[in-house]
């Protein structure tokens, strides 16, 4: 995953080179460090060890506010301080969707059990639920006096309860 780029853009060099990239105290490069390509004069000054982050999402310049998968987890929302919401395929990095929240930013993001749809709680005092797949908004609930700074889905995905910085949860 952390070479992915390289590899998309020189698949065939991948094969030659994998070991080069791979860390230097990593099983396969200690295992095959005889099958190592003498060819290869520059080595990079790669890791010691893998890194356990697989792969880095970046979203706007506003920063991210909170992160959810989806229950198959194929999918990633994200929420930014800025006026976006993003859905993000959670195996291949690529952002799937962009939602605009045309007022303020967003505090969090969850998807309904089911996944066809995705809540989002917003600095402007409001919720709004979009179609997770068509990014569709089809609904904005208002009803609170300061921002909104949390929100969940009940398991069967029928109910929606907010949280705001005005002391009030509601269902």
């Amino acid at each position: 995953m952390s070479y992915k780029q390289p590899i998309r853009i020189s698949p065939l060099q991948a094969y030659a080179s994998a070991l080069i990239f791979s860390p230097t105290s990593s099983l396969i490069r200690r295992h095959f460090k005889k099958e190592e390509p003498e060819w290869i004069v520059v080595k990079l000054n790669v890791r010691d060890k893998w890194s356990s982050c697989l792969q880095t999402l970046k979203s706007d310049s506003s920063g991210v506010s909170s992160v959810a998968f989806s229950l198959d987890s194929t999918r990633l929302a994200s929420a930014s301080w800025g006026p976006t919401v993003k859905i993000w395929d959670a195996s291949s990095g690529a952002c799937l969707q962009t939602f605009e929240n045309p007022s303020k930013g967003v505090w969090s993001v969850v998807f309904s059990p089911d996944s066809t749809r995705l809540a989002s709680a917003s600095w402007d005092h409001t919720v709004k639920i979009w179609d997770a797949r068509s990014g569709a908004c089809l609904q904005m609930l208002k009803g609170h006096s300061n921002w909104v700074c949390s929100v969940a889905f009940s398991p069967d995905s029928t109910r929606l309860a907010p949280s705001s910085a005005d002391h009030m949860a509601k269902i």
